[in-house]
């Protein structure tokens, strides 16, 4: 059982890597010994297959780690087989609409809610038998909804999209929104007036507010400013971030 919406509507705060290309599940053992939330698994952008997911999943579960997935797209194979490979999430990446979150919600939710097909004994079960019925209510109770806002149709539309229930976090992408705004910079000050707003707004309706960015000055501002939820960069922005002061801290004694 996944305690995301349990730690969501607590107020906890929640802190969370995305991995991209690490497959190894040692990965998620260290992020569950540094006292991390969650770990996003990316379809979009990384090089993941369908058999990562469940193995990345399944060992997440097992840490007590819950393990999301950003799929590539809003359509059904993508959302039903993440789910059905045992994540217990999903990070859906450039909605700027209503009808596209209503969309995703229809692929992730099992009948009465949505269309979603019941596949047993798969990762979302643990590979065991169980009562259908009462599992798929526990799902469509539990399962969690992140939407991407990283469009500035997304920032201009957010009100709207917010009132599609079963949104559970709207989250910041500030690279991709800062491209949409034509903004050279992540300290633009149009992107950060675009993320207040963000901010503000689901404040007002009442709904996590998060961020994915690896700058930790960043982090603290905009957790000060209200964000619920951080996604502090991705695997290889971590090792790379190290990997650099690490060697310029040995090049600057010798």
């Amino acid at each position: 059982m996944s305690n995301l919406k349990e730690a969501l509507a607590a107020g906890k705060h929640l802190v969370g890597l995305m991995l991209q290309e690490l497959r190894e599940p040692f990965v998620l053992h260290l992020l569950k010994d540094a006292g991390y939330d969650f770990v996003i698994l990316d379809m979009e952008h990384g090089t993941y297959d369908f058999h990562d997911i469940a193995h990345l999943s399944q060992v997440a579960k097992l840490l007590g780690l819950t393990p999301l997935v950003r799929p590539p797209d809003h359509t059904y194979p993508w959302i039903a087989r993440a789910l059905d490979a045992g994540a217990q999430g999903l990070m859906v990446p450039r909605v700027s609409s209503p009808d596209q979150v209503r969309q995703v919600l229809s692929a992730m939710k099992f009948p009465p809610v949505g269309v979603r097909g019941m596949a047993g004994q798969r990762g979302h079960t643990d590979y065991r038998s169980v009562d259908r019925i009462k599992h798929a209510e526990r799902m469509n109770r539990e399962n969690v909804l992140i939407v991407q806002i990283e469009l500035a149709e997304a920032v201009e539309r957010l009100d709207e999209i917010l009132t599609v229930d079963g949104v559970d976090v709207a989250l910041v992408g500030p690279g991709d929104l800062s491209v949409s705004l034509g903004c050279s910079s992540l300290r633009d000050p149009r992107l950060e007036e675009a993320i207040q707003r963000v901010v503000n707004t689901c404040k007002r309706r009442g709904v996590p507010s998060a961020i994915q960015i690896a700058d930790l000055e960043a982090v603290v501002r905009w957790t000060k400013a209200g964000m619920q939820l951080v996604v502090l960069g991705t695997d290889v922005s971590v090792l790379n971030d190290v990997l650099s002061e690490k060697i310029k801290h040995v090049r600057s004694q010798a």
